[in-house]
């Protein structure tokens, strides 16, 4: 990705532009999944010499300008990805898959999540769906036996205000 485009991107998000969040955005658009904080900051990353209050921070500020959203894998860590490059927001009401060989989560942008109706006195704050599986590349590779992941597929907050009773549309981070 173009540096001045993930300038632009922060810009016009109102994020003061830094080293940390043009680094982190520029390798979440890069990856083909989302990210765990540790797998941003392996040896051979762009980013691997960061501080990790950096890390935290600079994913929090995005988060929060919505240039990125985070998802709670059935592991408890959480992924982090960054929207389309075309519309710089998280295309939301989508599940996520998530392989319990290699633990890599992807948005499953094609479908959508069920619609959740509460009680009147009730209010969604978020809502998450997590599927998980054997991707196409582990099943290919035949890659080792059935890594345990805590949980099964389940649904998670995800801790975001979702401002209204009835919740048709997830909120991500």
């Amino acid at each position: 990705m173009p540096f001045m485009e993930v300038r632009m991107w922060l810009r016009q998000a109102h994020v003061r532009c830094t080293p940390a969040r043009e680094a982190v955005l520029r390798l979440l658009h890069n990856a083909q999944h989302g990210l765990a904080h540790s797998q941003m900051t392996t040896p051979g990353s762009p980013i691997a010499g960061i501080d990790r209050v950096t890390l935290y921070r600079a994913l929090e500020t995005l988060v929060n300008a919505g240039l990125v959203h985070r998802v709670q894998g059935l592991d408890g860590i959480w992924y982090f990805h960054a929207h389309p490059a075309a519309s710089r927001r998280c295309p939301a009401d989508h599940p996520h898959f998530q392989c319990t060989r290699c633990g890599r989560v992807r948005c499953l942008t094609d479908q959508e999540l069920p619609w959740v109706t509460v009680a009147d006195e009730e209010q969604v704050l978020g809502k998450q769906l997590v599927v998980h599986g054997i991707c196409s590349s582990c099943a290919q590779r035949g890659k080792g036996p059935h890594r345990a992941m805590a949980g099964s597929a389940r649904s998670i907050r995800s801790g975001t205000p979702d401002r209204g009773r009835r919740s048709g549309v997830a909120r991500h981070e």
